[in-house]
């Protein structure tokens, strides 16, 4: 596994299973989809916490369970 696919992992098991997430097609969306791809490059070591990231313009990526 990559590192970003471990993040991923990461962010599927210990943010969504553990607010009872059980919808596979839901979870195969968030384990599938490279976040990091969606903001700029300084930030893409952030782009699996538990946090919104500013992705300019006054635009959010918003964190996984919202």
């Amino acid at each position: 596994m990559s590192f970003d696919t471990d993040r991923r992992h990461l962010m599927v098991e210990s943010q969504l299973r553990t607010n009872k997430v059980v919808n596979q097609d839901v979870l195969a969306a968030f384990s599938e989809t490279p976040k990091e791809n969606y903001i700029e490059d300084q930030l893409s070591a952030l782009a699996y916490i538990d946090e919104d990231l500013s992705i300019g313009n006054g635009r959010f990526m918003l964190e996984p369970m919202v």
